[in-house]
């Protein structure tokens, strides 16, 4: 049970931060472009950074749990599963944030996006998810394994 319990907080935090963190980013580049200063926007600044406040450090200390009792014995497989899981959600996280996010900036420098603004800010918050999700892959491929896992494949899942 305390498996389950882990897995699913550490699921469901993680899942938390990275859309409050979305929602915070789209606040303020909705703020800074001009898109909406007034109360949508600034809600949603606060929104998303206190849902990420909140929502981080819960998932790290779950993260660092799994990660010693998984360092204790040999990796089981529902904790692969687990990872696997996260790697591959981030792998098509960062090619479809990436591709929304290109696309947004050759749009924008082709000229097909006027006012500019509003699509800035979704560029931007693609960029940012691409950028997570990116980070997010690597951290989970790292306690996968590391560079054995990325040299020999994913053979060892």
């Amino acid at each position: 049970m305390l498996n389950f319990y882990l897995y699913s907080v550490s699921a469901l935090t993680l899942a938390t931060s990275y859309g409050a963190t979305l929602i915070f980013v789209d606040g303020l580049l909705r703020y800074l472009f001009g898109v909406d200063t007034g109360y949508a926007s600034r809600e949603a600044m606060a929104n998303g950074l206190g849902f990420a406040l909140v929502a981080i450090p819960l998932w790290l200390v779950h993260w660092r749990w799994l990660g010693r009792l998984s360092a204790d014995d040999e990796p089981a497989t529902g904790h692969r599963f687990y990872l696997f899981t996260v790697v591959c959600l981030n792998a098509v996280a960062v090619m479809v944030a990436g591709s929304i996010g290109v696309t947004g900036l050759l749009r924008l420098f082709l000229g097909l996006e006027w006012p500019a603004a509003p699509a800035a800010v979704t560029v931007g918050v693609a960029l940012v998810a691409c950028g997570l999700s990116a980070w997010l892959w690597w951290h989970h491929v790292q306690a996968l394994g590391g560079r054995g896992v990325m040299r020999l494949g994913l053979r060892v899942l």
